[in-house]
C-alpha cells in the first residue's frame, strides 16, 4: 500500500484540480479540461509498471550486529505530505 500511496495522492491532486478553488466545480456533462486529462493519463500510464516492481524480503546478513536505528523522513508542501520511517 506504500507504493500505492504514491498514485493515490497523484489522484486525488488530479481530483482536486477538477473544482477551483473558490468552490466551482465542472459539471458532469462539461469536458474535462485538457491539461487535467493528461495528468490523469500520465498517473494511469505509470501505474501500469507498478505490476512489474519487485523487492526482495529483508534479510539481516551473518554477522551483522543488532545495531539498528530508525530513520524518520518529512516532507510537506502546499498539496501534500508525507512522512516515511524506515
Amino acid at each position: 500500500l506504500g507504493l500505492a500511496s504514491v498514485f493515490l495522492v497523484r489522484l486525488k491532486l488530479v481530483m482536486r484540480d477538477l473544482s477551483d478553488e473558490d468552490g466551482r466545480a465542472i459539471g458532469w456533462d462539461d469536458p474535462i479540461p485538457e491539461e487535467v486529462k493528461k495528468r490523469f493519463v500520465i498517473v494511469l500510464d505509470l501505474m501500469k509498471h507498478m505490476l512489474s516492481l519487485r523487492f526482495p524480503r529483508c534479510v539481516v546478513p551473518q554477522g551483522i550486529n543488532d545495531d539498528f536505528e530508525l530513520l524518520v523522513f518529512a516532507d510537506g508542501s502546499k498539496q501534500a505530505f508525507c512522512t516515511l520511517a524506515y
